[in-house]
């Protein structure tokens, strides 16, 4: 008969793993993660980044996260202000009266002169407007 000889399955290393610096790098950015969450207070942070930068060995890292969750959880909120429909300044508003007036007034003198101040009247009381960009 055939003889199977099931090999055990792959453990994890029993002896330590050094670490270089870019895994250190990655233990400082879960910490500054989990102070930005709340989980660490100032002093805590300030404890582990000194074991994480003086860690050898990946068992040294390790031990650093054992009481925090495995992957931090951020919650991004986005706020959207309401759309407002765009309504004239009160200011305009106030004098459109008198502007349809000169209008008129322009018109039946036959005289231009007066275009020119309405005309200005409405391009610079469009340029005090706050523009917001998406």
């Amino acid at each position: 008969m055939w003889a199977y000889n099931a090999q055990p399955p792959l453990q994890p290393p029993t002896q330590p793993v050094r670490i270089g610096d870019a895994e250190r790098d990655e233990a400082l950015d879960k910490l500054g993660d989990h102070f930005a969450a709340g989980r660490l207070t100032r002093e805590e942070l300030d404890e582990r980044t000194e074991q994480a930068m003086g860690a050898r060995f990946d068992r040294d890292l390790e031990a650093l996260f054992r009481d925090l969750p495995e992957r931090p959880r951020t919650v991004v909120v986005r706020r959207t202000r309401p759309q407002t429909p765009a309504v004239l300044p009160t200011a305009l508003m106030a004098l459109l009266p008198l502007l349809l007036l000169a209008a008129v007034a322009s018109v039946i003198l036959h005289v231009p002169v007066l275009i020119g101040p309405v005309v200005w009247l409405l391009i610079l009381s469009n340029m005090g407007r706050r523009h917001h960009y998406r």
